[in-house]
């Protein structure tokens, strides 16, 4: 039934960063770290449906991002 879709922001469950019971992905602004703080909604094989501060397209870091602080200088490799 297309009434029971929903639609979802996905992002690869390796961008979540779990503080505790909060949840956040870092994302590439500027070259730099900028964490933003997201409600994960359900699961979907690799990926993890979010709601937050995110907008599609935006590109979230998905190794080291544990490490990272907010402002630090990110390197994009592809």
């Amino acid at each position: 039934n297309l009434a029971d879709k929903l639609e979802a922001l996905l992002v690869p469950k390796d961008a979540i960063v779990a503080f505790g019971d909060t949840r956040q992905v870092i994302v590439v602004a500027d070259g730099r770290a900028k964490p933003v703080g997201v409600k994960v909604t359900g699961y979907y094989g690799s990926d993890v449906a979010v709601e937050g501060h995110l907008k599609p397209g935006d590109p979230v870091v998905i190794r080291g991002n544990e490490r990272l602080r907010p402002g630090q200088e990110v390197v994009v490799q592809k």
